[in-house]
């Protein structure tokens, strides 16, 4: 064994400050010297302390502690099955928040905040308790910056539950308990709202088949809308507005993908009224109006199948006029359903 690598094996092992192992690691790593030490005594009395750190140590140590069990599992492969049994024994209890991650004061020089908190969410796979999904909310909620943390952190939430009413009732709950200096800032919260819903939308699809969905979803979501954005007439429109709406309307039709006999519930599209509003007195954009075509369908659809039911929707009626965007363009189409349609009764027809 090399005199440097020693001697990065004997820091990694009988480090004093959990940046010093971490550095070392980091150095390991990089020359794929890790693999030459990784069945050493020394290495695996590293861990062990490394482990117990992850346990009991300080706030932000504990954090870098299971950030660097991870980073070393998913580079020793052989290492990966002790790593992750050393993980479900630290993850029985409640660890400090993500968020803490961010100080790059108190981090390991070089570490970059991201990267940690990603690793802390692969991490979460391994977590068990009823401390877990509040967590998860709560660091999905708080990201500011990783959008391939946010993901997994959807990821780590749609394992968990199967049920996208509490996803959204846990992000209710948690919006609710106040609201962050940050996010009073209208940028910020159209922003947080847009990458939140991005990664909800992605698990949503990746475990499509797996979820239930009740008939509040469309109505939880809308709400969850509006406790990002209190105040959804802008004095100037945020820059990530049209990037939110068109995220917003996407999750919209995920929830008519899991379940489509709500295109018929006016109330499934409740969060056109906060579309609407958002762009109030402008016309939708290019891009939105594309992303919201398939919810006019299934709106049309709806007051179709409502029609021939000979059922008046004017709430149904009202919903397509505001995914137009447009009153004038609905009442064309309105009229047009009632050309196609025959034999329907006459007031269902002057209805339309």
């Amino acid at each position: 064994m090399k005199d440097q690598t020693y001697q990065l094996l004997h820091n990694f092992s009988n480090f004093v400050a959990v940046g010093d192992c971490w550095d070392a690691a980091r150095e390991l790593m990089a020359t794929h010297q890790i693999i030459e030490v990784s069945e050493t005594e020394e290495f695996i009395l590293g861990i062990k302390k490394l482990s117990e750190i992850a346990r009991k140590g300080d706030d932000i140590d504990r954090l870098i502690a299971i950030d660097l069990i991870v980073r070393i599992s998913k580079f020793v492969k052989k290492l990966r099955p002790k790593s992750e049994e050393a993980l479900r024994q630290i993850l029985t209890d409640n660890i400090p928040p993500s968020s803490l991650l961010s100080n790059t004061k108190k981090i390991p020089e070089g570490a970059k905040p991201a990267e940690l908190r990603e690793n802390l969410a692969i991490a979460l796979s391994y977590a068990s308790g009823n401390w877990v999904v509040p967590y998860v909310v709560r660091s999905l909620l708080e990201e500011d910056r990783s959008q391939r943390c946010r993901m997994e952190l959807a990821r780590q939430l749609a394992t968990r539950e199967k049920s996208i009413d509490k996803w959204l009732l846990s992000v209710i709950n948690f919006l609710m308990k106040g609201v962050n200096e940050k996010e009073r800032n209208v940028e910020i919260a159209v922003t947080r709202l847009r990458d939140t819903t991005t990664a909800l939308l992605g698990a949503a699809r990746e475990n499509r088949n797996n979820l239930g969905i009740s008939g509040n979803s469309g109505v939880n979501f809308s709400k969850m809308c509006s406790l990002f954005t209190p105040n959804s007439s802008f004095a100037k429109r945020p820059k990530s507005l049209e990037s939110c709406s068109i995220e917003v309307a996407r999750f919209l039709d995920e929830i008519f993908a899991n379940k489509l006999m709500l295109i018929v519930e006016p109330e499934a599209y409740s969060v056109l009224d906060i579309i609407q509003k958002w762009w109030q007195p402008l016309s939708y954009p290019q891009r939105l109006r594309n992303a919201l075509d398939p919810i006019k369908d299934k709106i049309l659809t709806g007051i179709t199948l409502r029609a021939r039911w000979g059922q008046k929707s004017d709430k149904l009626r009202s919903r397509l006029g505001q995914a137009y965007g447009d009153q004038r363009l609905a009442f064309n189409r309105l009229e047009q359903i009632a050309t196609e349609e025959t034999g329907l009764p006459s007031d269902i027809d002057d209805w339309l």
